[in-house]
């Protein structure tokens, strides 16, 4: 399961320089004048997770089967019911 969202761990400086400036972001900027868009900004990590989803939607989206629910969950009978194709 892919769940989408922004990481603290910096490639090459790592978790606590991430966390660093993460809490300097929400502290200084967010929701502030400052929170303006910065062209020094590197966001070559967001890049990279937007090929990753387009790779896994993309493969999803040209596969004749689909991912199915896990056991338990209020959608699989749903599914099930439907006729659609399951998970590999």
């Amino acid at each position: 399961m892919i769940y989408p969202g922004p990481g603290i761990d910096h490639v090459e400086r790592g978790t606590d320089y991430g966390r660093e400036q993460n809490d300097l972001y929400l502290s200084e900027r967010y929701h502030q004048p400052a929170d303006e868009f910065d062209a020094t900004w590197d966001l070559t990590g967001a890049v990279a997770d937007v090929l990753l989803y387009y790779a896994v939607g993309a493969s999803v989206a040209s596969s004749s089967a689909w991912p199915s629910w896990n056991e338990g969950t209020e959608f699989k009978s749903i599914r099930d019911a439907s006729g659609a194709p399951h998970g590999r």
